[in-house]
């Protein structure tokens, strides 16, 4: 039911009627995976569509109907946050990309329903980085503003933490690292964004995404921290976005990057549970068999991470990554050894100099 009712939210069809109604016990494992992976608003909408006999009982409903009320709300107001610091910045001539939350909320049937983390953003002005400029108009607004590893700064604006990317991904100065950086970063500032609204916030363009999307997911599914919410994501920004996509110049890219085998193998989990279309002028993807099933087990059982990291959980950690890259060959972008010891070598080291030189 869980996957049905993500799939339901993706294609926008119901098709509902056709299951048993659950137990009190088997609704509360749906509201653990949902909260679990992200999606509490997302699915309380689809429960609305269930038929009467099919919901869940009257007190679990309306329990999560007040804990995606809860979320909406605080997505609004973080909202708002995140259009005072891009006002404040637009006013210098500096315009504020969005990195995933509020980017990819935008493709949702309602983007409230995204869960808000925090604002990541790449900072542009007159096509060049303006990551110092966003650094000084967060300090003039009396937000502290500190280092968070080379890749970015924290702002703490209010009750808003705002992630200003220097850089937008750990490329850890690898030589296959910093030409995703490079692809990446020269995207980002090369235009095509779109606006958020009345906003002055607004969306790189759609090739960009797609790389960072893949990028980032990729990292968390190796790291074992990647949830639905990813492949959700992915599945409603290609449906969303696929027309307006140069398949050819994106097909270059991920070859470049490393990224074709789990841009094919994501789209593949994406089209097999969630019911996403491509038209006929899209990519052709090679299936990647077992592997699909693989990624959809090894993602719902995802671990918690824990909050106490211990010598024992990093070692884990480690041995999960290095498992991961053996299981689904071809879909890391590093070498196990490259990954390996960079991952040892710069876990600690958040002080450490990087450029793309």
């Amino acid at each position: 039911m869980f996957i049905q009712l993500l799939k339901g939210s993706v294609t926008g069809t119901t098709g509902y009627r056709t299951f048993e109604p659950l137990s009190k016990k088997e609704w509360a494992e749906v509201y653990r995976l949902a909260k679990m992976h992200g999606m509490v608003s997302v699915l309380m909408r689809e429960l609305e569509k269930l038929p009467k006999e099919s919901r869940p009982p009257m007190d679990m409903l309306m329990f999560w109907l007040g804990q995606a009320a809860y979320r909406e709300t605080t997505y609004g107001q973080q909202l708002d946050l995140s259009c005072e610091f891009a006002a404040a910045l637009a006013n210098e001539g500096v315009k504020c990309l969005v990195l995933k939350g509020l980017a990819v909320g935008s493709y949702y049937p309602v983007e409230k329903a995204r869960e808000f983390g925090d604002l990541d953003c790449f900072l542009v002005k007159e096509g060049e980085l303006a990551f110092k400029e966003g650094n000084s108009v967060g300090r003039r607004l009396g937000a502290k503003v500190e280092r968070s590893g080379y890749k970015h700064t924290h702002i703490h604006y209010k009750n808003l933490l705002i992630e200003n990317h220097e850089y937008l991904t750990n490329f850890n100065g690898t030589k296959q690292g910093v030409v995703i950086e490079k692809i990446m970063r020269s995207l980002a500032l090369g235009g095509g964004h779109r606006q958020i609204g009345e906003t002055n916030l607004w969306i790189p363009n759609a090739e960009f995404n797609a790389l960072f999307l893949l990028r980032h997911s990729l990292g968390d599914f190796l790291a074992n921290d990647m949830t639905i919410k990813a492949v959700y994501d992915w599945a409603v920004f290609l449906k969303a976005e696929q027309k307006n996509i140069d398949w050819k110049h994106l097909g270059r890219l991920l070859e470049e990057c490393r990224l074709m085998a789990f841009f094919e193998l994501m789209t593949e989990v994406a089209m097999t549970y969630l019911g996403l279309e491509l038209y006929s002028g899209g990519m052709n993807i090679t299936s990647h068999g077992r592997m699909v099933d693989w990624l959809m087990a090894d993602v719902l059982d995802i671990a918690v991470a824990s909050e106490k990291k211990t010598v024992c959980v990093k070692a884990k950690r480690l041995l999960d990554r290095v498992r991961r890259m053996v299981k689904y060959q071809g879909i890391a972008t590093e070498r196990i050894c490259t990954a390996l010891w960079t991952t040892v070598r710069y876990r600690q080291n958040f002080d450490r100099n990087m450029n793309l030189d």
